[in-house]
Parts: C-alpha cells; sequence; structure tokens
C-alpha cells in the first residue's frame, strides 16, 4: 500500500473517533439503520423496519430471528461555577469534572416470519430501545470542616449529585403486505418510559433569616438532594411505504405516531446540614431555641435542627400565625396609649347597611375596573385599582416651589433692549442654542437687533 493511502486512512480513522467522543445521540435501532439516519427507510429489509419503515417487512425472504444490542459509553466534562467558595467543584483545584464512567447496554430482540396462508404478507414482533442514555456528575463535595473530625452524617453526602438516566422500550408488533412494486407496512404497540433525575441544590438561608450572614460562608450553604423517580406505558404507532420503480432505486416514506408519556413516581429529598465546632460556638449554650413559621409544620426538619443543635426545639401551637398575634398584641398595647382612636369598624360590620358598585377607571390606559363600597355611616372604600388614586384620602394640594427650568428659560428669551423696528430687514441671523451661545442669548439678540 502506498504511504499516502496508508496515511489517509489513519486520518480518516482519527476523525471518526473524535466525532463519535464528541457525543452520542441514540434515536434509532439497529447499526445500520443508525449509521445511515432517515435514508434507511427506503432501504430497510431486516427486523429493523418495524421501527424506521414497516413496509420493509415485505423485503424480508425468510424466518429471521435477531438478538443484537446496542453499547453506548459517553465521555463528557464540565466545568462547575457556583461562584460559592468551596463548592466550585469541590475544591478550587478540580476546576473540571468529568462525567462517571458509564457503560449503556441496550438489547433489542426481534421476530419475522412469513404467512404462508397469506401471499406476500409478513409478521413480526420486536423488543427494542429506540431511545436510552444517561450522565452521571460529581460536581460538590462538603468542603473541609463542615463536618467535625469523627462525625458520621446519618446519610452520606451523594457521591455523583447530578444523574439523569431516560429511556423508552417499544414492544411493537407490525405487518406489511407486498403489491408488486409497492409495498405498505403498519407496527404499533405500548412503549415503556422511565426517567431518573437528581439534582444536588445549595440553599442560603439568608433569603430568609438576615442574621445568618454572620456565619462562615463556606459552612452556610447547605446541600438540598433531590431525587424523581418515574415510569410510564404510552402508545405508539408507525406507518410506511416503499416503491421500487427500478431495479436500483428504492423509494421510501414513513411516519410515527406517540401518545404523550405520563410519567408517575417518587420525589426524595434530603438536606445535608454542617455539624462543626465553628457553628458550635456561634449558638448561645444556655439559650433556648424557638422555631416559629410556615416551615415549623414540616417534623422532619424540626428533626433535622434537634440532631445538628443537640438541643429541643420548641415549636409553639400556633407557629404559623405567630406574626398575626404579635401585631394584634402591638395593637392592644396601643389602645392604652391617651388619646389614640382605632380605626377598627368592629365586629358587628355584617350587619350594618352597604352597597356595592363597580365602574371603569378612563383616566388611563389600563381601564381599571374599580369595586366601590359604601357602609352606612363611613366613607366608600374602594379597591381593584392598579395605583393608588382611590386608595388615599384627598388632601389639600401641596405648596410646589417654582419651576426654575421653565423660569431660566422665559429669562433667556426675554427682550430687554427695545429698539426701533428697522425699515428694511438686512438680512436674517441664527444663533444656535448651543454651549456659550444659549446662556448668552440676551447679548446676542440685543446685540444684532441694534444692527437692524
Amino acid at each position: 500500500m502506498k504511504p499516502y493511502r496508508l496515511w489517509g486512512l489513519i486520518l480518516l480513522f482519527m476523525t471518526a473517533s473524535w466525532l463519535t467522543a464528541a457525543g452520542f445521540s441514540l434515536s434509532g435501532v439497529g447499526t445500520k439503520g443508525l449509521s445511515m439516519g432517515g435514508a434507511y427507510r427506503s432501504v430497510v429489509s431486516d427486523w429493523s423496519s418495524i421501527f424506521w419503515n414497516p413496509a420493509g417487512l415485505a423485503a424480508v425472504e425468510m424466518n429471521e430471528i435477531s438478538l443484537t444490542g446496542t453499547f453506548i459509553s459517553p465521555l463528557s466534562s464540565y466545568v462547575p461555577h457556583t461562584q460559592i467558595p468551596g463548592y466550585d467543584g469541590g475544591y478550587p483545584m478540580r476546576y473540571r469534572v468529568n462525567a462517571k464512567s458509564r457503560l449503556f447496554v441496550l438489547p433489542q430482540i426481534a421476530y419475522v416470519m412469513n404467512a404462508d396462508f397469506l401471499s406476500s404478507t409478513k409478521f413480526g414482533v420486536a423488543l427494542f430501545t429506540p431511545f436510552g442514555l444517561g450522565a452521571s456528575w460529581d460536581l460538590y463535595d462538603p468542603p473541609i470542616g463542615f463536618y467535625e473530625r469523627g462525625y458520621t452524617p446519618p446519610k452520606a453526602f451523594p457521591e455523583h449529585d447530578w444523574e439523569s438516566d431516560i429511556s423508552i422500550t417499544c414492544a411493537y408488533a407490525g405487518f406489511a403486505r407486498k403489491f408488486g412494486p409497492l409495498s405498505i407496512g403498519l407496527s404499533g404497540g405500548p412503549l415503556f418510559g422511565s426517567i431518573s433525575l437528581r439534582k444536588v441544590r445549595l440553599y442560603d438561608p439568608v433569603t430568609v433569616d438576615t442574621s445568618l450572614y454572620s456565619l462562615p460562608v463556606q459552612f452556610r450553604y447547605f446541600p438540598i438532594d433531590t431525587r424523581f423517580d418515574g415510569s410510564g406505558v404510552s402508545f405508539g404507532l408507525n406507518f410506511g411505504i416503499k416503491l421500487e420503480p427500478l431495479k436500483n432505486l428504492t423509494l421510501g416514506l414513513s411516519g410515527r405516531y406517540y401518545s404523550p408519556v405520563k410519567l408517575t413516581g417518587d420525589v426524595n429529598s434530603a438536606i445535608y446540614f454542617p455539624k462543626n465546632s465553628v457553628l458550635e460556638s456561634l449558638a448561645d449554650p444556655e439559650g433556648k431555641i424557638f422555631f416559629q413559621g410556615g416551615v415549623a409544620w414540616n417534623k422532619a426538619v424540626v428533626a433535622a435542627f434537634e440532631k445538628l443543635l443537640g438541643k429541643k426545639v420548641t415549636v409553639p401551637p400556633h407557629h404559623d400565625v405567630t406574626g398575626a398575634i404579635g401585631a394584634a398584641m402591638l395593637a392592644r398595647e396601643k389602645l392604652d396609649e391617651p388619646g389614640f382612636v382605632t380605626a377598627f369598624k368592629g365586629f358587628d360590620l355584617h350587619r350594618r347597611r352597604y352597597r356595592l358598585e363597580t365602574f371603569t377607571c378612563e383616566d388611563c390606559a389600563n381601564q381599571c375596573d374599580i369595586h366601590k363600597v359604601e357602609v352606612e355611616g363611613e366613607e366608600p372604600l374602594y379597591y381593584g385599582a392598579r395605583c393608588e388614586k382611590y386608595d388615599i384620602k384627598q388632601r389639600e394640594p401641596r405648596q410646589l416651589p417654582p419651576d426654575y427650568v421653565k423660569l431660566r428659560q422665559r429669562l433667556l428669551f426675554k427682550r430687554y433692549v427695545k429698539f426701533r423696528k428697522p425699515g428694511k430687514s438686512r438680512g436674517r441671523v441664527g444663533i444656535p442654542l448651543v454651549l456659550h451661545f444659549f446662556d448668552y442669548y440676551p447679548f446676542w439678540r440685543a446685540f444684532f437687533e441694534a444692527l437692524d
């Protein structure tokens, strides 16, 4: 073999390797069908016709049993950037993360038979996976010191905190019949879909309590591990035709229909709290812990805080309305102040006569529908406006300061010196109102008018 041909083969082989390493998207079955893409539907003549073009079953010359498989091992890398110290790839030295090395095995089983009782008709059944792919990433590790030495958390931090697995498996039956150069086929059956998604998100409690800004930043972010596993069943239908007008010319046309796969499953979530001497030193050893708000309904969160702090966490009976109770207590204290007048309408408001009215405010383009409530003995109440026009009481207009910009304009263009009207115009002078011409316009006006 000549040297340039050998180098050409080597270059071709390397190019194919680079293309494969860039990624792999599985959307089909069979090695030949995947390599030819959409063009395969016009020449398909084996069991994979059930997926590509059912009309191709008519070209199978004898009974056929097939057991094949597709093996996929994706290679990819990722540069994490959370802008959180200690979490960018676990540690700053790990600036690039490679996906976990995995091997996906996608089997295909099929059987095609000739129907002796029906001339030129073929039947086939197949179990195959036209789509299946996933990836696993190890992006985050707890920062150094997140857990104190010797401490074992109740649940270990996940080794791979971002994961995805998606697959569709089809159990299809199909048939095809040949009419001279024309073949027609149809296949269909159930689809079994499965999905598994996992993601670790870093939660910053400062969004709820700003006092936690005092915590060291590497211990302030709590990883929340959320995983969803689901599956579902649907239905698919393939149809197609093949035409061989000439000996070496084949035309194919096919289509697919899939009903949506409704996935049902479980969602599991876990939160990881730091435990170390730094955080324990920030807590008051004698202080009591009081947990209020709607989050306190979650007993798992309360138990997690107790296990983390090693102390009893007190949840009040009406923890979800403690803010409203506090506002009521402040209002009650206000009543004892001399001269205080309350705006409370009383508990018998529903017994008083009232009148409802709705109208459209046309003062602007919003065209708001205003609802007016007139209660006996009270001023009207309004709601429904996008502005505060009807919400505030009418007040005396304020004494606004003069508009000094307009005042300056008026003084600049004022004629301070009056000259006699010229008998004959000697021309027109244009003065640009820019830079110093603008500021000295009274001077230039008097100057040129004095020259007629």
